[in-house]
Parts: structure tokens; C-alpha cells; sequence
């Protein structure tokens, strides 16, 4: 099992301050968590990392080891994570944006060339008819967004007697 970054950083921290208790405080959680937390660390790597006494707690050998490559490995994890969460966060994709085309003349100029400069990867069909028309394309769900003034939809429900 692969140690978290939580678990790293109490480690770091534990091994700044050479006190559980005094790490736990500057971390903001119990001394039992950091406890535990270390105690998962050690089964992850697969053996002791701290010497505890009562003054603090020194390093072993593989706990020096190990924090000589903490900051490494968190800040590999960041990069990774940040790579992700961008691909997570990016807009891409096919979209229909269906709309009038006089809207269109004078609304598109103003945004879409921004939109697709700043995202590479999103594509924008269009879709030009009435107002009404492209409203109810997106009801219909063959449009994905509609730019509309006054689309008048008329729907009425059915009489009792159909």
C-alpha cells in the first residue's frame, strides 16, 4: 500500500519538531492521529522510521532515508495531481450552440473567438434557425445551448378528451 501525502507530511513534521505531541499541535490534530498515521507509514514502507523516547523521537536509519525524499515525492504528487485536475477542469468537447442568425452576426464576434483561442480543444457546431426553432432543439436535446430573443414557445397540454 502506497503511503498518502497526509502521511508524508506528519511524518516531515514529526521529524521537524522530534515530538509527536508538539508535531500533532503545529499540524492541528491529535497525537493519537499522528500516531496512527506514522504507524501506517512505517507498515507502507515496511519497517520502524521513528524512535520514540520519552524526550521526542529520533529518526532510524530508513527514517532519514525516507525524509531525504518526502519533499521529492510530495512535490511529485502535486505535480501529478495538478496535471489531472487540468485535464479534469479543461473544457473540451463537441458542443452545438444553435441560434438566429442575426443574433448570431452580432453575439458570436464578441465571445466565441476568445472561447475557442483559450480552449483548443472545444469544438463549436453551429446551429442557425428561428429563435423558437433552436429553443426547442435544445429541448429536444440535438443542441446544447441556444442564443434566443423572444422564441414564443407555445405549449399547450392535452385536452381530457384526446
Amino acid at each position: 500500500m502506497l503511503p498518502s501525502a497526509s502521511e508524508l507530511t506528519y511524518f516531515m513534521e514529526a521529524a521537524a519538531a522530534q515530538n509527536l505531541s508538539r508535531a500533532a499541535e503545529r499540524l492541528g490534530i491529535t497525537q493519537p492521529s499522528l500516531t496512527l498515521a506514522i504507524q501506517r507509514l512505517e507498515q507502507s514502507v515496511g519497517t520502524q522510521l521513528l524512535i520514540r523516547s520519552k524526550k521526542g523521537v529520533t529518526l532510524t536509519h530508513a527514517g532519514r532515508q525516507l525524509l531525504a525524499h518526502s519533499r521529492e515525492l510530495l512535490q511529485s504528487w502535486e505535480s501529478v495531481r495538478a496535471h489531472a485536475l487540468a485535464s479534469h477542469d479543461q473544457v473540451q468537447g463537441t458542443y452545438v450552440l444553435g441560434c438566429h442568425a442575426s443574433v448570431a452576426l452580432y453575439a458570436l464576434p464578441k465571445f466565441l473567438p476568445q472561447l475557442l483561442d483559450e480552449h483548443p480543444k472545444l469544438e463549436i457546431r453551429l446551429l442557425h434557425d428561428l429563435s423558437r426553432k433552436v429553443t426547442d432543439s435544445v429541448i429536444r436535446m440535438e443542441a446544447d445551448v441556444a442564443l434566443a430573443i423572444n422564441p414564443c414557445l407555445l405549449y399547450t397540454s392535452p385536452s381530457p378528451r384526446d
